[in-house]
């Protein structure tokens, strides 16, 4: 069955809602699509190429209306990494934080950290960080955004 075909089974066209991908999903959210060959693509720049058109060397797929899973054409615009970052931040969406996905502290974790009169040393213990990182807790070089 050819690449389009299989695709279609894996998304339900809903007009101007998202077309929510119903084949795997990444720990990262987005939609994962074989295309053929053992070879794979995000359905939402398959997506893209099947209805939109193709996608300019070194440019992104970006997603108007941030659902990491939708894969609606409508939905989506090509523009650079500077562009998708830059939409990123406009909307509140940079992860920062505990929602790091490399995240060893909670924001709870932090508050704790600067309340605490323990050392640096003592506390990268406790919370298995580096001493540095509990440093950089504590001089809110780090974690600014926790009050």
């Amino acid at each position: 069955m050819p690449p389009e075909e299989r695709f279609a089974k894996f998304v339900t066209p809903a007009g101007d809602a998202c077309w929510l991908w119903a084949g795997t999903i990444l720990k990262s959210g987005y939609g994962n699509f074989g295309v053929g060959g053992g070879k794979t693509e995000y359905a939402h720049r398959f997506s893209y190429r099947l209805y939109v058109g193709d996608i300019p060397p070194g440019m992104e797929v970006c997603h108007s209306c941030d659902v990491r899973a939708c894969a609606n054409p409508d939905h989506l615009f090509v523009g650079t990494r500077k562009d998708n970052v830059d939409d990123c931040i406009a909307k509140g969406r940079n992860a920062k934080g505990e929602r790091m996905a490399n995240a060893k502290l909670t924001d709870d974790d932090v508050v704790l950290i600067r309340a605490s009169l323990k050392s640096d040393r003592e506390l990268a213990v406790d919370f298995d960080v580096s001493p540095s990182r509990v440093n950089q807790v504590r001089n809110r070089l780090g974690w600014r955004h926790v009050i």
